[in-house]
């Protein structure tokens, strides 16, 4: 699914999502992700502490996206988000496995 991609220079943090969309809850990860909830429990935004660190990592240069995506994959045990990026035509992706889903009994 196509995302709004904002990167802000001054604080270094990038996000992908819908801004627009309420977040009920927020889950850390690895001190460099934070993956936004709304209020029915799905992905709304994933936000990049240092992203232009973070990327490079990745080998993606963040003044080089030409299209950022994001989809979310469920089993019963957990979910991923997965962070897709295009630059010069070639896509890459940013699993991150997000564990585990509360359950009501």
């Amino acid at each position: 699914m196509k995302m709004k991609f904002n990167y802000d220079t001054e604080s270094g943090c990038a996000y992908i999502g819908d801004s627009d969309k309420k977040v009920k809850s927020s889950i850390g990860l690895m001190n460099t992700f934070v993956v936004d909830l709304d209020f029915n429990g799905k992905v709304s935004g994933v936000e990049i502490i240092d992203a232009n660190a973070v990327l490079k990592d990745f080998r993606i240069d963040i003044n080089k996206i030409e299209q950022v995506g994001m989809n979310v994959k469920r089993t019963d045990n957990y979910f991923a988000v997965i962070l897709i990026f295009k630059q010069a035509g070639i896509k890459k992706e940013i699993v991150l496995p997000v564990a585990p889903i509360a359950t009501s009994s």
